[in-house]
């Protein structure tokens, strides 16, 4: 005797516009992006995280320096929030604004 288990499953769009309450260790998926959240019984899908083993993304950082092609290191100074050359060369000018 087989047995088929079917997950709760729907489009982002669905999951979102539903925003239901999963039951404590019910699996929601998403078919649409293969993300999926387990619920514990007390938040709505919109207030529950993904599940998985990558976790969501950290804060961006600072943007680089563009457009800058030097063979001295390039050091920046968070305190100061300044940049400098480490053994400038000759030819090359760093604008002193901020970052």
């Amino acid at each position: 005797m087989s047995v088929q288990i079917q997950l709760r499953r729907g489009s982002a769009a669905a999951w979102t516009s539903a925003n239901p309450i999963l039951a404590q260790g019910e699996m929601g998926v998403e078919l649409d992006t293969g993300k999926f959240k387990i619920g514990d019984g007390s938040h709505h899908w919109a207030d529950l995280i993904y599940g998985g083993l990558i976790g969501p993304a950290g804060p961006q950082g600072p943007a680089g320096i563009a457009g800058l092609n030097a063979t001295a290191p390039i050091l920046y100074d968070s305190n100061t929030n300044t940049i400098s050359l480490e053994n400038p060369v000759d030819g090359i000018i760093v604008d002193g604004g901020n970052i």
